[in-house]
C-alpha cells in the first residue's frame, strides 16, 4: 500500500472532510472541489465555571449582550468544556454550501456534515466574542450549534441575536461558523 503508515482514523478523517463516500466519488470524478480553510482557532474550557465566563463578558463594556443571551447564560444550564481544548473554526456562506436561494438551518447543517464539518459547542459563542475583539462592522457570524431554548449565538456589532430560520444565499447573508475535529491539550 502506498500510504502504509496512514492509520485508519486518519483515512476516515480524510473521507469525512470530503463528505464521505459520495463526496470522495464526486471529488475523484472532478465534479466538485470544496475547500474549507481554518478561519480562526480559539480555546474552549478556559473557564471551569459558567459564572466566570459570564463575569468576563459582563466586565467588558465593549461587549453587548441582549436579554435572550442573558437568559441563556444566567438562567439555563449552559454547557462548557472542563478540559482546555482548541477548536478550528471554518467560515462558510450559505451560498458556498450550494444554497443560492437560502435554506433552513437543518438543511445547512446536514450539508455541512457531508463535508466533514461539525456543529460548534455552545461555548464557542461567548469564547469567540472574548477572543475575537476586532470584528468588521458589516460581518455577521452565525454559530452553527444546537439551539439552547430556541436560541443560537450570532456575532456582529452586538454579541447575540436570535437565529433567523431561513437565510438568503446572497453575499449579504450571515456566514456560518462550523468546526473541524477538536484538539485537546
Amino acid at each position: 500500500m502506498k500510504y502504509s503508515k496512514m492509520e485508519f482514523g486518519q483515512f476516515e478523517a480524510v473521507m469525512n472532510k470530503h463528505g464521505g463516500m459520495e463526496g470522495v466519488r464526486l471529488f475523484l470524478s472532478g465534479i466538485t472541489t470544496v475547500t474549507f480553510y481554518i478561519w480562526k482557532i480559539i480555546r474552549l474550557g478556559t473557564e471551569k465555571e459558567v459564572s466566570k465566563l459570564i463575569s468576563l463578558l459582563e466586565q467588558d463594556d465593549s461587549i453587548n449582550t441582549d436579554s435572550t443571551v442573558y437568559n441563556v447564560l444566567h438562567k439555563l444550564p449552559f454547557p462548557i468544556s472542563y478540559v482546555e481544548q482548541r477548536i478550528q473554526l471554518v467560515k462558510i456562506s450559505v451560498a458556498k454550501l450550494g444554497f443560492k436561494d437560502g435554506a433552513t438551518a437543518k438543511s445547512i447543517y446536514r450539508k455541512a456534515a457531508k463535508f466533514g464539518l461539525y456543529l460548534c459547542p455552545a461555548e464557542v459563542g461567548p469564547q469567540l466574542r472574548l477572543q475575537y475583539r476586532i470584528q468588521l462592522g458589516d460581518e455577521n457570524l452565525v454559530i452553527a450549534m444546537n439551539p439552547i431554548a430556541n436560541t443560537i449565538f450570532s456575532l456582529s456589532n452586538y454579541f447575540s441575536d436570535l437565529f433567523v430560520p431561513k437565510l438568503n444565499g446572497t453575499d449579504g447573508s450571515p456566514v456560518f461558523l462550523l468546526h473541524f475535529p477538536v484538539d485537546i491539550f
